[in-house]
């Protein structure tokens, strides 16, 4: 087999904006007085500048080199289901990164939406006195996304692999497309950074990138590799019809809103979509390989994904989570969206969700840990439900130590300020991702989640999960009743959420992918759940999906 290396992604450039969404003033928070936290830090980068937009399918939305995902151009909400409607379902989301280290340091990175500056564009040094920081001249190389579509790698290995004669008979003005030409194969090893950085094709086996030699950016074209979840067989490759790939990091400067103390993450990111005439036309996923280029350990470390919904109007929104399937999602809180703004969904609205479909690998304990489901997949509440196998990944599959968490948390919070509001202080996004409110209080079970509103039953991991959780794994093994905001009777809002995966133990070196499905879905008719109910039916395809490796059924071109 020839070796499949690293990289890939999509270009297209425009100039960043303020949002007009407010969050708490502590986004002003540009410390000026850290000057020595740049020690170790070669230089301090510029904010990522690229603005691209993704439109394959019935979504279209917005990715930022800056790490942040879905806010448009203008400042708004910018997921728009169905395309050209100009009605949105998220405002803006990233990723989530906090662990302390063996000294009871908080490291933690985040992003809630366009001025926070945790994340810059490029790769960190891997080895060396300099290793996990980067530098200007990188940041700026790499402050774009890198487009390239599974159709333009099929046409250009149908191509490369004609005679001279055909060439010119059957690819009459045929031009290699530049996305494959300058692929970010490749970086700067002299300077200690990763040689092999976005996955391609080696075709001559000869470890360099050059599509004179036929390599080409590595979409797994002829289905030969290996299809899982575990160490062993993780082979970077790129999925969708089509897909945007860019690397970004947290350690190209001074971290501001929120002030945390930057980690050295590498993360190589992929968006991709599918071009179909069945529910994954209004579907989008990503994938972030998240790799730890620092040279410390840091424990109980938490990655999570957050998405701030505006589903349509943003000011009448629930959310609620599915817990054996890992899902996290946001409805209506009304039967009808808005009063009559063109952004508002009317009657019917959606609902959308996001399927974690996979997390980080738990730490090691010598077993092939057991699982709570029999051969036909029936959920048993047996003795293994607390160690994470509801939705986790590759449990008593005969393996030692290559369990994966799926969702461990889902925690939901309200715009604005308050206990169970925005987050503001590294402390805070660190007691979200664990399952704690801003004031160090555990959620729980009943209202809405924090004991001063409610909140009277146990300790609880997951927020609203309906009837989704029969084992009561959340709550350490009680089983609650049905608990959603619509049977607390909250009051609708503009709500944000996490779903984070942990505890763990992050080791230098180690890699972790966490990969994300969006899913969207109306039902006319039912309730206010009608919507999710659809969704989850829609979802059952995207988790076949993910279990095929995104291999699809080839359609007509």
């Amino acid at each position: 087999m020839k070796k499949v290396i690293l990289l890939g992604f999509l270009i297209s450039v425009t100039g960043l904006s303020t949002f007009s969404k407010e969050y708490p003033s502590s986004k002003n928070n540009n410390s000026t007085s850290r000057v020595d936290d740049l020690k170790g830090m070669t230089a301090a980068c510029q904010m990522g500048s690229t603005v691209t937009e993704i439109s394959l399918n019935n979504v279209r939305t917005w990715v930022y080199t800056t790490g942040l995902l879905w806010s448009d151009v203008g400042g708004g909400a910018g997921y728009e289901v169905p395309k050209n409607s100009q009605k949105m379902s998220l405002y803006s989301g990233g990723i989530w990164i906090g662990g302390t280290d063996v000294n009871g340091q908080l490291k933690l990175s985040a992003i809630l939406y366009n001025g926070g500056r945790n994340y810059w564009p490029g790769p960190l040094i891997m080895e060396g006195d300099a290793r996990g920081t980067t530098d200007i001249e990188v940041c700026y190389q790499y402050d774009k996304h890198i487009e390239i579509t599974r159709y333009q790698v099929e046409a250009f290995r149908e191509w490369y692999n004609k005679t001279p004669d055909e060439r010119g008979i059957e690819f009459e003005g045929y031009s290699i497309p530049n996305s494959i030409i300058n692929w970010p194969a490749h970086a700067d090893a002299s300077a200690g950074y990763d040689f092999y950085l976005a996955p391609f094709w080696d075709n001559n086996d000869d470890g360099f990138y050059n599509p004179a030699d036929g390599d080409y950016p590595f979409y797994d074209l002829d289905g030969i590799l290996p299809c899982g979840t575990t160490r062993e067989l993780r082979r970077p490759r790129l999925y969708g019809d089509g897909t945007l790939w860019w690397v970004y990091n947290d350690r190209g400067g001074l971290h501001q809103s929120p002030n945390g103390e930057p980690i050295g993450m590498e993360i190589r990111a992929k968006a991709f979509e599918f071009s179909t005439n069945d529910a994954l036309n209004d579907m989008s996923f990503y994938n972030f390989a998240l790799i730890n280029r620092s040279t410390y350990t840091l424990i109980e470390t938490y990655f999570g994904v957050y998405s701030d919904g505006d589903l349509g109007f943003a000011g009448d929104d629930y959310v609620g989570c599915h817990v054996s399937n890992g899902i996290g999602y946001f409805y209506n809180g009304d039967a009808i969206d808005g009063d009559g703004q063109i952004d508002a969904y009317g009657a019917n609205p959606p609902a959308i969700g996001f399927d974690f479909f996979e997390g980080p690998y738990q730490d090691p304990n010598g077993k092939d840990d057991c699982t709570s489901y029999d051969d036909q997949y029936n959920l048993i509440c047996n003795e293994c439900i607390l160690n994470g196998n509801i939705n986790g990944l590759n449990f008593e599959d005969g393996i030692v130590d290559n369990e994966r968490w799926g969702m461990r948390r889902f925690v939901y919070y309200t715009g604005g300020s308050g206990n169970t509001g925005d987050p503001s202080s590294p402390t805070d996004f660190y007691n979200y991702l664990r399952g704690y409110w801003k004031d160090n209080e555990r959620m729980r079970y009943f209202g809405n989640g924090h004991p001063a509103g409610g909140g009277t039953g146990p300790v609880t991991d997951f927020m609203f999960p309906r009837d989704t959780d029969p084992c009561g794994w959340g709550q350490g093994g009680i089983p609650m009743p049905l608990w959603t905001e619509e049977t607390e009777g909250n009051e609708p809002a503009d709500r944000r959420f996490v779903q984070s995966s942990g505890p763990f133990v992050l080791e230098p070196g180690a890699i972790n992918d966490i990969t994300v499905g969006v899913v969207w879905a109306r039902s006319y008719d039912g309730g206010l759940l009608a919507s999710v109910d659809k969704m989850l039916q829609n979802d059952q395809k995207a988790q076949r999906l993910f279990e095929n490796c995104f291999q699809v059924v080839d359609g007509p071109d």
